[in-house]
């Protein structure tokens, strides 16, 4: 971060992000095109869709982060089998500071890009109160904002 300089956006991240994004669970969740007639005026949330892209991507990289620390303390406990119970209890043992700071990190993650997703599904909501609520019991699937199958069941109604 270059605070204080003019230079302060030039940031190169495009080539890290490409390493770090997986489809489709860390990525934007897709508007299910089936509701985008309901509420066309506010189908597309660039700005949510990006941050929820973000947090998706943010958490790839802490779970990939996550990985090549159990594959260095298995190599470092293979090569000093001695020191095993120790670089286990300091690195990840469950009063391990790391391990602690790592979980906090993850859960405040997951629930910034939850509710990400909680604000995308609320702008395309139909007006109509009714609509709205029957679409609120509709869980979001790992790639859309609701449950496909359960959206096309709920199309099908003849009162909708």
């Amino acid at each position: 971060m270059r605070f204080g300089e003019l230079a302060y956006k030039h940031i190169r991240y495009a080539e890290v992000q490409k390493k770090l994004q997986a489809f489709p669970v860390f990525h934007a969740s897709k508007v299910n095109a089936s509701l985008i007639k309901l509420n066309p005026a506010n189908a597309s949330s660039d700005s949510l869709a990006k941050q929820e892209s973000s947090f998706g991507t943010i958490l790839h990289g802490l779970l990939l982060q996550r990985e090549a620390l159990t594959s260095a303390i298995k190599e470092l406990s293979t090569k000093h089998p001695s020191l095993k119970l120790d670089i286990k209890e300091v690195l990840s043992g469950p009063n391990a500071a790391f391990k602690t700071i790592s979980d906090d990190i993850l859960q405040h993650v997951c629930g910034r890009k939850v509710e990400t997703i909680e604000l995308r599904r609320n702008a395309i909501l139909p007006k109509d109160e009714y609509y709205a609520t029957l679409l609120n019991a509709i869980p979001p699937s790992s790639t859309h904002l609701f449950d496909e199958q359960q959206v096309s069941e709920l199309l099908k109604q003849p009162s909708l």
